[in-house]
Parts: structure tokens; sequence; C-alpha cells
């Protein structure tokens, strides 16, 4: 769906809800990231399944050390959710 960007954030919420938070009460959309570690973890997706020329599930995945809790166990849920297996 693209109702994302195709409404403003009062289209989004029940009629009256607002940000206690802000000065006039309304809310921003962001617009960037749904969560950094979702997008980057659902990026198999995008390469490995769409790509014919590439296998799925991938035979090589290479992440920095730093990421192992974030990126690699959030493409791993993604995948055995969407899949039932990992994309590596």
């Amino acid at each position: 769906s693209i109702i994302w960007w195709e409404c403003d954030a009062k289209d989004l919420l029940p009629e009256g809800f607002t940000h206690p938070g802000s000065p006039n009460g309304e809310f921003k959309k962001e617009t960037d990231i749904m969560d950094v570690w979702f997008d980057s973890g659902s990026s198999w997706n995008g390469v490995v399944v769409n790509r014919p020329e590439l296998t799925y599930p991938a035979d090589l995945y290479l992440e920095g050390s730093d990421q192992y809790r974030g990126w690699f166990n959030s493409s791993l849920i993604t995948s055995v959710a969407n899949h039932g297996v990992a994309p590596y």
C-alpha cells in the first residue's frame, strides 16, 4: 500500500487525535525509515528473491561483527516468516 505517501498524518489517525508533545497537537509523518533493522533486514527480498540470476537462499551473506544482533537477526526473522527458510 502507498497510503503512507498519499495521505496526511491527520488522515491516518482517528478524528481529534492529537500529540500532547506538539505545540499545535499535530503529528508529523516520518518519511525515510519504518525501522532501521526491519528495513535493512528485509533487503534480501529486494535482492535475491526478485533477481532470477541470483540464488535464494543466498550463497554468501556478508556483514560486520557489530551487525549480528540487528541486521543478521532481522534478516533471518523476516525470511523465515515469509518463506520458511533463512535468506543465507
